[in-house]
């Protein structure tokens, strides 16, 4: 595990960025700093837990997960 400056990631984060507005952008992530944070560990549970129930047995639907052209079609089926 390598451990660097906080500095040091924000400065490689803006590599690319116009010159211009980096210093703007640093003071915006410095200023927000608690939402740029890595998670640690799960969220909160929920009030109210959401789940799918499936039905035993039943057939799996045969419907395309989004319409494509009839050429592209043939050529899958191949």
């Amino acid at each position: 595990m390598v451990v660097r400056e906080k500095e040091a990631e924000m400065v490689d984060a803006f590599i690319g960025c116009d010159p211009d507005h980096k210093k703007e952008l640093f003071e915006i992530f410095s200023d927000y700093d608690e939402l740029f944070q890595e998670p640690r560990g799960f969220p909160p549970k929920w009030e109210i837990q959401r789940e799918i129930h499936l039905q035993q047995d039943a057939p799996l639907s045969n419907v395309g997960m989004y319409r494509m052209a009839s050429i592209e079609m043939e050529e899958i089926k191949k």
